[in-house]
């Protein structure tokens, strides 16, 4: 149950996300990559360094124009901190077995 849970937020969030992204957000990934290209050249990267990062912004930008892998990087966003919550709830709430809780349910002696 929390596996379905976990998948069909994941599916609601990459729907959201594609509709922002591609209506509304148009420029989302020209900004970020702006963004990272200022922050290497604030640290003091070397010339190699910033053209190392303007290198991948376009690379991010050609990736994230594709709709498919975009719905993928999204998806694996937050589907392991879901499938993880979902294994320890399934632990932890676990049927015990007959025998245990029979047990479990007798009185104690004092």
């Amino acid at each position: 149950m929390g596996i379905s849970i976990t998948v069909i937020s994941c599916v609601c969030y990459v729907v959201t996300w594609e509709i922002l992204y591609f209506n509304f957000l148009p420029d989302f990934m020209d900004k970020y990559g702006a963004y990272m290209v200022e922050k290497a050249k604030a640290s003091g990267a070397s010339a190699t360094a910033v053209q190392a990062q303007v290198d991948q912004a376009k690379k991010f930008k050609e990736m994230y124009n594709n709709p498919l892998i975009n719905a993928a990087t999204t998806f694996i966003e937050p589907f392991p901190i879901g499938l993880v919550i979902s294994l320890i709830s399934a632990a932890v709430l676990r049927k015990k077995p007959r025998a245990q809780q029979a047990q479990a349910s007798l009185p104690t002696s004092s």
